[in-house]
C-alpha cells in the first residue's frame, strides 16, 4: 500500500535530474487529489506542485523522493541502465565495422552468445 502524502511531511526535492543537485528537503504545504504543493525557497511567490502518484514535479526535470535512501536507490539503477545502454552501443560499433568473424571467436562461442542475447520465447 502507497503512503500517503500530507502537509508538513519532509520529502526531498532533485530539481534538475540525478547528476547535477543534490535533493534538497523540502515541506509539503497542500495535498489534493493528484497534486501536492511545496515551495522550495522562502522568498518563492507561488508553490511548485508534484503529482502525488508519479512523484514527478509539474515544469522542472526532477522529481520527489520520500529518503535520501530511494534517491540513492534511483540514481543506482539510472547509472546501471547507463553503463549497460553505453556496452550496448559498443558492441553494435564494434559489430557493424567488422565484416568478418573475429578469428577467436568459434562457432559454439557465437551460439552462446545469441543464446544469452536472445533467449527463446516462452509459450505460455
Amino acid at each position: 500500500m502507497p503512503q500517503t502524502i500530507k502537509p508538513g511531511d519532509k520529502l526531498l526535492w532533485c530539481c534538475r535530474g540525478l547528476d547535477e543537485w543534490a535533493p534538497t528537503e523540502i515541506e509539503i504545504k497542500k495535498v489534493g487529489r493528484k497534486w501536492a504543493e511545496f515551495f522550495p525557497h522562502s522568498c518563492w511567490l507561488r508553490p511548485v506542485r508534484f503529482n502525488i502518484k508519479t512523484m514527478h514535479v509539474e515544469g522542472f526535470y526532477g522529481a520527489m523522493y520520500r529518503s535520501e535512501e530511494d534517491w540513492q536507490h534511483q540514481r543506482a539503477e539510472r547509472d546501471a541502465t547507463r553503463a549497460a545502454d553505453d556496452a550496448w552501443w559498443e558492441l553494435r560499433r564494434g559489430i557493424s565495422v567488422a565484416w568478418h568473424r573475429p578469428p577467436h571467436l568459434a562457432a559454439d562461442a557465437i551460439l552462446r552468445l545469441m543464446a544469452e542475447m536472445f533467449p527463446p520465447a516462452s509459450n505460455g
